[in-house]
């Protein structure tokens, strides 16, 4: 199962801002969409090709295929547009942290309103009660790490405890899982299928509205920043592996100590997919 799941580690929210993957674009990324390209076109035209013979034919059955390749079409152009717009959502996520970090930095009080005001639209439609009583709250500081402190005391602190339950629930119910599920390949696919829901569900919660690809993209990101800050946990969670197994030698047994291993993985990728979600990163201290 160690293949299955990325090892990680507890985060350290003091640090800065968190390591993105590289987006890059590479050879092969490019080589898969122009492959895809052509065999998208390739069966347009072979639809076109077949509709218009049977025109001459059978118009009557030719316009009704004809219709529902339109609509085929405009759905599938609609979902790629969809998809296209909230894997953007994603991408300006780590500005937006780093925009709200240097206001805060900085004191720029006009960077931090355009900042909030972004998020802001998304928010009023989720919480509208909670965000208008902090509006009305934050005229009363003048600073904006006074401000930015008033919404870790208030509607953002409602939105983490509302996240780390989520997160508890899921490290409890994939720890389970494992342990009752001994197949390796069942494993890891419950790992992936409940990891992709719990980041796409920590998405929604912080109003990023992540659709099915781009809540995979976003799964990536944190996968990508939980190993590079679980790394030196890694040898200590193998340690605990084969001490439990060695303490108890049957399968259930090596099931138990697995799902707890699990359990405590997934609560780590759900923090970081968390610190990921938030408007900024999380402030060490408490006004």
């Amino acid at each position: 199962m160690e293949e299955a799941v990325v090892a990680v580690a507890e985060e350290n929210p003091a640090t800065g801002p968190l390591t993105t993957a590289g987006t890059g674009s590479s050879l092969w990324r490019t080589t898969l969409w122009l492959v895809l390209l052509g065999i998208s076109c390739w069966i347009l035209l072979k639809t076109a090709f077949a509709i218009v013979q049977l025109w001459q034919d059978y118009w009557w059955l030719a316009s009704g295929l004809a219709v529902l390749a339109a609509v085929t079409l405009l759905c599938l152009l609609r979902l790629i547009f969809v998809e296209w717009r909230a894997r953007k959502r994603l991408d300006e996520v780590q500005i937006r942290q780093q925009q709200f970090a240097r206001a805060r930095q900085t004191e720029d009080m006009q960077l931090y309103n355009n900042q909030l005001a972004a998020i802001g639209r998304q928010l009023d439609e989720l919480y509208p009660q909670q965000m208008a009583d902090f509006k009305q709250a934050q005229q009363q500081r003048e600073t904006v790490a006074a401000r930015m402190q008033l919404a870790e005391n208030t509607w953002l602190a409602q939105l983490d405890q509302q996240a780390e339950k989520l997160i508890k629930q899921e490290a409890i119910g994939v720890g389970a899982a494992v342990a009752l599920v001994p197949h390796p390949v069942l494993d890891a696919l419950v790992v992936l299928w409940r990891s992709q829901r719990l980041v796409r569900q920590l998405g929604q919660l912080y109003g990023l509205q992540p659709t099915g690809l781009s809540s995979w993209a976003l799964l990536k990101t944190a996968l990508f920043n939980t190993m590079l800050v679980g790394a030196l946990d890694t040898a200590s969670e193998l340690f605990a592996e084969q001490a439990g197994y060695s303490m108890m030698e049957t399968a259930v047994g090596k099931g138990a100590v697995q799902g707890v291993v699990i359990g405590q993985r997934m609560r780590r990728l759900g923090m970081q997919a968390q610190q990921l979600c938030r408007p900024w990163q999380k402030m060490a201290e408490k006004e």
